[in-house]
Formats: structure tokens, sequence, C-alpha cells
């Protein structure tokens, strides 16, 4: 599925860029000018920043939490 036509970025490249981005900082948080500077690529139009921006957060979570980046823990823990 392509998530954003100007840029053409498909789904599965965004699943790739967030697994390394969050690799690389986990702590940082994944929104679409990392997106875009980690491809390599600009946008020109805008219009799929909507779409784009929760299809970025909606990955982030699966990436993160379903694929057990957290170290096992089903979700991320409070910070006291």
């Amino acid at each position: 599925m392509i998530i954003c036509s100007c840029a053409v970025i498909r789904q599965e490249e965004l699943r790739e860029v967030t697994r390394k981005l969050y690799r690389s900082n986990p702590g940082a948080p994944i929104t679409p000018n990392r997106v875009y500077r980690a491809l390599g690529k600009s946008p020109t139009c805008m219009d799929c920043a909507p779409l784009l921006t929760l299809r970025i957060y909606a990955t982030a979570q699966e990436v993160i939490v379903a694929e057990g980046l957290l170290r096992g823990d089903a979700h991320p823990r409070r910070i006291k």
C-alpha cells in the first residue's frame, strides 16, 4: 500500500524505517520529518501528512510493542 504518493512511500518501507529509527534512538519520537529524512525523500504537496502521521504512530506501536522491542513488556512502563 502506498502511504505517500508524491514521495512514493510504501507501508513496508515505513515499517523498516520505523524499526531502524527506534533501534538507533529509542527515546526519540518517530515523526514524519524523521521518516522522510531517513528515507532520503521529501514531501511536495503534504496532502498525505494526516494519513502519514496516523500510519507512523500505528506502525510504531506495532513495531515497538508487538515485536517485543520493549524487552518483553506488553506495555510501556510509567516513569515514577
